[in-house]
């Protein structure tokens, strides 16, 4: 019984962010997006043996809640495992991406695994770590 509710949930707020992606899509073919400056990507690869974990945090304002979610890959690029969790809580952006920080380091924890590089889309975080 417990399962069939737990499913239920995920069906119902999958259900529910695909139409907000749905409709943030819409509203960038009608130009509403702000132009923002380049973006570079650089994709830093761990050494053999090391493993890394990407990070982000997401605010859902209308719920008040925050989602937090990650994937750990090994230097091949090999997914080792990812995770997601949504809190309840109105925090602000800065709390959501140290939460997923702070839980991917918990589980690479649980695994073992002490060799990892780190990256979030959060400057400030970022600066912190380095």
């Amino acid at each position: 019984m417990r399962m069939n509710s737990v499913l239920d949930n995920f069906s119902e707020s999958f259900s529910r962010k695909e139409r907000e992606f749905s409709q943030a899509n819409a509203s960038t073919q009608r130009g509403a997006l702000l132009s923002c400056s380049t973006i570079t990507q650089v994709r830093m690869i761990p050494l053999a043996g090391a493993y890394k974990l990407n990070v982000d945090g997401a605010i859902f304002k209308e719920d008040k809640a925050i989602g937090v979610g990650g994937v750990l890959r090994d230097h091949n690029g090999d997914v080792f495992m990812a995770f997601s969790e949504r809190i309840q809580g109105g925090f602000e952006p800065i709390i959501a991406e140290s939460l997923a920080v702070f839980r991917g380091l918990q589980i690479c924890g649980y695994f073992g695994i002490r060799d990892v590089v780190m990256e979030s889309d959060s400057t400030i975080l970022m600066a912190i770590n380095s």
